[in-house]
């Protein structure tokens, strides 16, 4: 999967980016939204991992903004904040999983299993 990672945390995206391209995946991990949708624009993705909070933006604002850019594109939100409330209006607004950081390996990749298993369903 080609998998875009947008975070404003350094090592996190590291982490997540050595995670998933040890597993085979093509990452591009960026920084903003500004950086994201140029991203967009470039390629096609697969999946986007997008942070809740993004220094001063909101990704609850950013996850449509993805969604116009690459209409169809599963976003996974994350967060170290996570609360009921955030998860359910990241759903509303179209995320399809939503994971609490520190998340591991394991679950980044049951995530990617999840989302494989839905695009399959869909197909």
């Amino acid at each position: 999967m080609d998998i875009l990672i947008v975070d404003d945390d350094a090592s996190i995206r590291r982490a997540a980016a050595l995670a998933l391209e040890s597993a085979g995946h093509y990452v591009e991990a960026v920084e903003n939204s500004k950086l994201a949708l140029l991203a967009l624009k470039e390629e096609r993705f697969d999946l986007a991992l997008l942070d809740l909070y993004l220094g001063e933006e909101s990704g609850l604002e950013v996850l449509p903004m993805l969604q116009k850019a690459q209409p169809g594109l599963p976003v996974v939100m994350f967060t170290a904040q996570a609360s009921i409330a955030s998860a359910v209006e990241a759903t509303r607004l179209g995320a399809v999983d939503f994971l609490e950081k520190p998340f591991t390996p394991e679950q980044l990749r049951a995530a990617l299993q999840r989302i494989r298993q839905m695009n399959e369903l869909k197909r």
